[in-house]
């Protein structure tokens, strides 16, 4: 390989190592508010997830005046690094209070594992909403400061997902027109490099290292599937918020069963602190999360209040924070949806408010039907074949794999004579009910794979750790490597298991498509590979004379905007107007009823109509009387 083609992947990798560090001190910076206590390298790892949360309020307040580019990233970067300054002394200090110390191989894996993600984040688009909405997502964000009723445009542009202004952040400077292969790419970097530590220190003690390394090593697999399936390349939502659900799920497990006596009071509170922040981060990154995060919180809060009876003063502390925390991103968040919709949970049709730019509500409740339509794999029906094809066929790792995960443990801890009464005793089983209450929720409202992969998999680590802590004493020396290689072919299984299955579906060779999902052949610019699609556009003028670009209609894939020209379309209005005459910034209305043409797409044409029937109570399949 020529140096011209390994620069992407080495600028990629350089890049992930800066950015990690940069945001982790952000988090160290928050923490220093919290705690004095020593740090170590989880705490590290805990503040790149506050690092990153804290992002996000960040910017949503500085759209509210400017656009997102170098010098959002700039301030980002220096707050980063005056927190890596002003915790030099301790951060010069973990290598002697980490007791583990990884074996020449652990060294070797945690490399190979750094350059495939940085292999895999040279790649092209992998999300198909990448075309669609995200790649214009970005560009507003980076042109201008929040657009009001951006949604009367195109409906996603207002979904209020703050991933993307962070992705502006990154496509700047010296990423600027690449940063898709970094954004999510920093993310999974991290996830992978905390798994395989936290894996290596639970292989150097089995028996004896606190449990909560386990939990995160059973991340590993999650983490790995996600570099495909979410995609390390592009501005996927759903690897952000997946991946700071994971952690906060960590540190909620880590607060209910934590058996490291080494913790302090004042430690446990700033995990409490930051789990919070996580939590109430995934809500905001994506609304089909917030009933996990909300059920968590709360749940967290009466154990730590209740159970825990912590002391008055510390009660008060931890409410002020919370108080802080829920309006530090909960009215940016808020105001935002408000300003490109007319509502705080667009697509959500309620709390509409009396702007001039208020979405209509019919188009409202047809955006939030079509995402439980999409999700459900184009089907009105709650089960579908197609759905079910996706989640035993083609997305394994997202339910079917952590329900079989969790079946095993299951029928271990029952074989060991562990029972409900003794599970409800258990302090590490008091979160699952918060999950399950979201299972159910996403199951009846939008049951996408990708939306459950957090919600099985911190399933599954619970139950894996709890059957470690119930049977690991009792079993002997065979059960336990078996168990442990289990583990370790789980948590590397995702670059093997997924090409061979798609080999097995397609009836190819499994070792060319085990290659060609793990090696990402060098793209033409440095190694990377383009990440637009050439859009195809045409002129589309409104009544009002407002000039849009459309995408032509050849073809599903040609039928986005992807990096076209702003303002760009998929579902031209006629009656869209601008609410300052020759100023795209100062944001859209429409005049009169919802009529935009071609929505959802050009390509599906007899969704609207089947929405309406059954909104009249006729369904599709019924003739009207």
């Amino acid at each position: 390989m020529t140096l011209g083609p390994a620069t992407g992947m080495v600028a990629v990798l350089t890049t992930f190592v800066l950015l990690s560090c940069a945001v982790a001190g952000i988090g160290l910076l928050f923490r220093r508010t919290v705690t004095s206590e020593p740090l170590d390298l989880d705490d590290c790892f805990v503040a790149f997830w506050t690092g990153f949360a804290l992002l996000v309020p960040f910017l949503l307040c500085w759209n509210f005046v400017r656009p997102i580019g170098w010098p959002a990233l700039a301030t980002a970067l220096i707050t980063g690094a005056t927190g890596l300054l002003l915790n030099a002394r301790q951060l010069s200090g973990l290598p002697s209070r980490e007791a583990w110390r990884p074996s020449v191989a652990q060294f070797v894996g945690l490399c190979l594992a750094a350059l495939w993600v940085a292999n895999q984040s040279t790649g092209a688009l992998a999300a198909w909403d990448d075309g669609l909405y995200h790649i214009q997502a970005v560009r507003w964000a980076q042109a201008h400061a929040v657009v009001p009723g951006i949604a009367n445009l195109h409906g996603p542009l207002a979904f209020n997902l703050p991933s993307f202004l962070y992705d502006a952040m990154i496509d700047s400077g010296w990423w600027a027109g690449r940063g898709a292969h970094v954004a999510n790419g920093v993310i999974v970097f991290v996830m992978v490099l905390h798994a395989l530590i936290a894996g290596g220190r639970f292989l150097g003690a089995p028996a004896s290292a606190p449990r909560v390394n386990l939990y995160r090593f059973v991340m590993l697999a999650p983490a790995l599937s996600l570099v495909r399936n979410g995609g390390v390349t592009g501005y996927s939502t759903d690897v952000p918020v997946t991946a700071v659900a994971l952690a906060a799920g960590a540190l909620m497990y880590q607060l209910l069963a934590s058996d490291d006596s080494r913790r302090s009071p004042r430690t446990d509170t700033f995990a409490f602190i930051a789990m919070t922040i996580l939590f109430v981060t995934v809500a905001c990154l994506k609304l089909s999360a917030a009933v996990f995060a909300g059920v968590a919180v709360l749940s967290m809060m009466a154990w730590r209040w209740w159970a825990g009876r912590p002391a008055v003063a510390e009660t008060r502390v931890t409410l002020a924070w919370m108080v802080a925390i829920g309006l530090l991103f909960g009215v940016p968040w808020l105001a935002r949806g408000v300003i490109t919709s007319g509502y705080p949970f667009f697509p959500v049709g309620i709390g509409a408010l009396p702007v001039d730019w208020l979405a209509p509500l019919e188009h409202a409740r047809a955006e939030a039907a079509y995402v439980g339509f999409t999700e459900r794999e184009f089907s009105w029906h709650i089960i579908g074949l197609g759905w079910l094809a996706t989640v035993l066929l083609s997305d394994l790792y997202s339910v079917l794999i952590p329900v079989g995960v969790v079946a095993v443990a299951a029928l271990a801890l029952v074989k060991g004579g562990f029972g409900l009464r003794e599970a409800a005793r258990s302090r590490g089983f008091w979160g699952v009910p918060a999950v399950a209450v979201a299972v159910v929720t996403w199951f009846v409202s939008a049951p996408s794979t990708r939306y459950g992969v957090s919600l099985f998999w911190t399933i599954a680590a619970v139950c894996v750790c709890e059957c470690h802590r119930v049977r690991w004493a009792e079993v002997g020396t065979r059960a336990r490597r078996q168990a442990v290689s289990a583990l370790v072919l789980l948590g590397l299984s995702p670059p093997l298991v997924e090409p061979t299955a798609k080999a097995i579906r397609s009836l190819s060779n499994p070792v060319s498509e085990i290659l060609a999902y793990n090696v990402i052949v060098p793209g033409p610019d440095f190694g990377l590979h383009p990440i637009a699609f050439p859009h195809d556009v045409v002129q589309y003028r409104t009544d009002s004379g407002v000039a849009l670009l459309v995408p032509r209609q050849r073809s599903e894939v040609a039928n986005k905007c992807w990096d076209a020209p702003l303002p760009c379309t998929s579902n031209p209005a006629p009656n869209l107007a601008l609410r300052v005459p020759g100023s795209p910034a100062q944001g859209f209305r429409v005049q009169g009823a919802w009529a935009m043409r071609d929505w959802p797409y050009y390509w599906q044409k007899t969704f609207l109509a089947e929405w309406r029937q059954r909104q009249s109570g006729v369904h599709p399949s019924e003739p009207r009387q």
